[in-house]
């Protein structure tokens, strides 16, 4: 290969920028044996951190792989599994509960007491500090986990399992389908005493983390869809119905002019649009689980077909979207063609730079080779992704790889390799 064709960024002088995102919770398919080797004496933090980086990213790469050759995915560990792993960690005292004023208007927990009375007496009192008045329990757990869903004062559910992730589902699975809006929210901090297991990291804002378990496990499908004038991009993401979705659209862009591009084949995907800027064809739209995916993927798609470098918008997620709701709960975005460049997307790489593997791969997914040498504690790995343009009509296949070096975690620089990067990235 030519030299000229690979270059590496480094994180000299680099400053981490934008929001961190967290992984997904349900990618934690976590194996005994990995668990194991994260018993002993280490605090919250320590034990997530040993759990994320010697399973959770290996395991991803495999479920990837299984999903490629049309294999089942690897099953949850059995409960005797989880127990056992558990067993092994830092003992604590078990109790803890939740207690509220009327209309969850001020709520109080404790957690890690050494009986139920003792508990609930904690969280009465936390809740009376807060101002509660006619604080009352609500509810109370032994060595499990409880996370509270609701909708405002009106309706709220508990779920109560030993693993955090797994009681957030259930609480907004039951909350959901109690709620005559079904927009339930999952209360910031959770409640998890003795073996109860949470993955969230303890410098990890508890806001940042329960809004990613709603992403995780929101029950209901919501749709997207974007229309087009052939000057403006018309998106509408989080609709509660395909054709909903598409109609919203459309109504949207108005006029005789406008067109439906696209609709979600698939739930709660992102959507993205690539063309060649000043040509007449109409934008190409490619969906995807992940933003990061989603977006190069449009742009690989319309690179294939033109020969080009594209333009692409930003991507827009049916996935409790974090931009502001309307009413009816769906979210609308509009942009000029002709004000959206072909940019360079080593602008969308370089703020990961420094950054935890872990988030990445929650917003440009799981690698598509993960080499450590066979060690899964391994302090350096690579993490490389094939982002290579296929090949179409007139115009041949360009590989393109994207490599990461990770060390102790953290993304340390990246390489950009293949001929078809320069359709991709600026050189």
């Amino acid at each position: 290969m030519n030299r000229k064709d690979s270059r590496r960024v480094g994180a000299a002088g680099a400053k981490p920028g934008g929001r961190r995102w967290l992984l997904l919770p349900t990618l934690l398919a976590l194996s005994w044996g990995a668990q194991a080797q994260c018993a002993g004496p280490m605090n919250g933090e320590q034990y997530s951190a040993c759990i994320t980086q010697t399973v959770i990213l290996p395991e991803q790469l495999r479920a990837r792989e299984a999903a490629e050759r049309g294999n089942a995915p690897a099953r949850e560990p059995g409960r005797e599994e989880i127990e056992r792993a558990q067993a092994a960690a830092v003992a604590r005292n078990g109790w803890g509960a939740y207690a509220a004023s009327p209309g969850l208007a001020q709520i109080g927990r404790a957690s890690d007491l050494s009986s139920r009375g003792k508990a609930e007496k904690a969280a009465l009192k936390d809740c009376q500090d807060q101002g509660g008045k006619e604080c009352a329990v609500l509810v109370a757990v032994d060595n499990e986990c409880a996370v509270l869903a609701h909708n405002g004062g009106a309706t709220h559910a508990f779920g109560i399992a030993r693993r955090e992730t797994q009681a957030a589902k259930q609480a907004l699975e039951q909350c959901t389908r109690q709620s005559p809006d079904r927009l339930c929210r999952l209360q910031p901090l959770s409640v998890c005493p003795g073996q109860g297991v949470s993955f969230r990291g303890e410098r990890v804002d508890p806001a940042v983390y329960a809004r990613e378990l709603e992403v995780a496990y929101d029950p209901r499908p919501l749709w997207g869809a974007v229309a087009s004038d052939g000057r403006n991009l018309h998106f509408v993401v989080n609709a509660t119905g395909r054709e909903r979705a598409g109609a919203l659209a459309l109504a949207d862009c108005g006029g005789s002019q406008c067109a439906l591009l696209a609709s979600a084949q698939k739930e709660n995907q992102c959507l993205a649009a690539a063309w060649v800027p000043g040509a007449a064809a109409a934008p190409i739209v490619v969906e995807n689980r992940t933003p990061g995916d989603a977006r190069i993927n449009a742009l690989r798609q319309c690179a294939s077909a033109t020969g080009q470098v594209c333009a692409a918008s930003p991507a827009q997620c049916s996935q409790r979207e974090r931009a502001a709701a309307e009413g009816d709960g769906s979210v609308r975005a509009s942009m000029r063609l002709q004000d959206v460049r072909a940019e360079d997307l080593r602008e969308s790489l370089q703020p990961w730079v420094g950054m935890n593997s872990l988030d990445f791969t929650f917003m440009w997914s799981s690698p598509d080779k993960l080499e450590d040498g066979g060690d899964l504690r391994a302090k350096r790995r690579t993490l490389s992704y094939d982002y290579s343009i296929k090949a179409s009509g007139k115009h041949p296949a360009r590989p393109c790889w994207v490599v990461w070096d990770e060390v102790d975690g953290n993304l340390e620089a990246y390489a950009l390799k293949g001929e078809g990067c320069r359709f991709l990235f600026k050189r």
